[in-house]
């Protein structure tokens, strides 16, 4: 937890000296936007897969590869809403900040992927493996903005450095997203689920939440 800490700290100071206060403002607010989305997206049912992979007699694999299906169209549909909406509204037209919510949507998509494979890892008692990938998430995103402040990048008002930083952060999500992944399947067959009657029950479960 120090760590995470510490490398938050630092990814934020980071975002502070390299970013002009206009961009450091679209960086922050375009991760501000996504969180309702992402929210919206996780339709509990991270809360549902931890209690039905955990019943006594179900098929661990069927009911992941449900949700994981599951998981993944309600993203798309909810990030994709997001990020159709901030490009039509006229008072964003003509700003980075579409832009930057699209290539900022990278990261709620993998996280919300890799909270879908934490609960092979909870079922199993090895959330050893969430706190690995977490870390190495951090550390890629930081030493990547690392990168541009030892190369003398400081208050840029260049719309590329702004970009990068937050395809920075996506890297770091698709990262994190990887490692689980590859730890998650030495515990199970991870595969998509397109059984009719198991997607709707867990969709039923999931409302609720």
């Amino acid at each position: 937890q120090a760590a995470m800490a510490v490398l938050s700290i630092l990814a934020a100071k980071f975002t502070a000296i390299g970013l002009s206060k206009e961009f450091a403002g679209y960086y922050n607010s375009a991760y501000g936007y996504l969180q309702t989305f992402a929210i919206l997206a996780d339709f509990g049912l991270y809360a549902v897969s931890v209690r039905e992979m955990s019943r006594p007699g179900a098929s661990e694999q069927k009911v992941f590869g449900a949700l994981l299906v599951l998981r993944s169209v309600i993203l798309v549909l909810s990030l994709g809403s997001a990020i159709v909406f901030v490009w039509l509204l006229p008072a964003w037209q003509g700003t980075p900040f579409p832009m930057g919510v699209t290539i900022a949507a990278l990261v709620p998509f993998f996280t919300l992927l890799a909270g879908m494979l934490r609960t092979v890892f909870q079922v199993h008692y090895q959330l050893k493996f969430v706190f690995v990938a977490e870390v190495l998430q951090r550390v890629l995103t930081t030493a990547g903005m690392a990168v541009f402040i030892i190369m003398g990048v400081r208050l840029s008002t260049d719309v590329r450095v702004y970009e990068a930083f937050l395809w920075i952060g996506g890297a770091g999500a698709f990262l994190l997203f990887l490692i689980s992944l590859f730890y998650a399947a030495r515990f199970i067959r991870i595969r998509p689920c397109f059984d009719a009657a198991l997607l709707k029950r867990m969709f039923t479960l999931s409302a609720p939440f």
